[in-house]
């Protein structure tokens, strides 16, 4: 799934990252993806100001934290929020190779392959002095007489629409399973509002607010 837009920009991705739902399932899991939606809202308002680093950074946030939603929320009555935790009861932090092995049960070889381009550019933007300069000696031990610069990742536009476009490929298909074992009883209700009404919900229960 990726941006129908010639010129792709931000609300395009945000139209695409909800294209693939019924109303049913969109509004029923909302609450439980809220964030995710949050933080991919960033990321295409990076986009627009053509913050193409910043895009990169907030995609690997939005795709960690709906991993991590995803396998620490339970669902079978309501939704509680189960985090692991160390053997003295604390909650633990959990490392993002840990949940690509939790993912592999949900999505597909090729959306693992695009999780995987998002967290390493996410990395690289992340660490971008420290690993540029791994990049450059690398060159330079190895091949002294090629410009070491030109071995340099590149984090341009291209690279944003990738990182966005992966995504879109991958987020609805986390939360469409998590549909299937939600109880989506009052979501038929949700279903039954306006726009306005929906979007007035979500204000409303916007935690954030003071």
């Amino acid at each position: 799934m990726t941006s129908s837009a010639t010129n792709p920009n931000g609300e395009s991705f945000r139209e695409s990252l909800k294209k693939p739902f019924d109303v049913i399932t969109y509004r029923g899991t909302w609450s439980m993806f809220r964030e995710i939606y949050r933080l991919f809202d960033q990321a295409t308002f990076c986009f627009d100001a053509k913050a193409y680093d910043a895009v990169c950074i907030m995609c690997r946030a939005t795709i960690e934290a709906a991993c991590y939603v995803f396998l620490t929320r339970k669902r079978e009555v309501g939704l509680l929020i189960s985090p692991p935790r160390t053997l003295d009861g604390r909650v633990r932090k959990v490392p993002f190779p840990e949940l690509e092995r939790a993912m592999k049960k949900v999505l597909s070889e090729r959306q693992m392959s695009a999780l995987a381009r998002i967290k390493d550019r996410g990395d690289f933007i992340a660490h971008l002095v420290e690993k540029s300069d791994r990049q450059v000696w690398a060159s330079l031990n190895s091949n002294p007489k090629v410009n070491p610069y030109e071995v340099l990742t590149e984090i341009g536009e291209k690279e944003a629409v990738e990182s966005l476009q992966d995504v879109i490929s991958i987020f609805p298909t986390i939360a469409y399973d998590a549909a299937k074992t939600m109880k989506l009883s009052g979501a038929s209700t949700i279903a039954k509002l306006s726009n306005e009404e929906f979007e007035k919900l979500q204000r409303e229960s916007d935690f954030r607010k003071p």
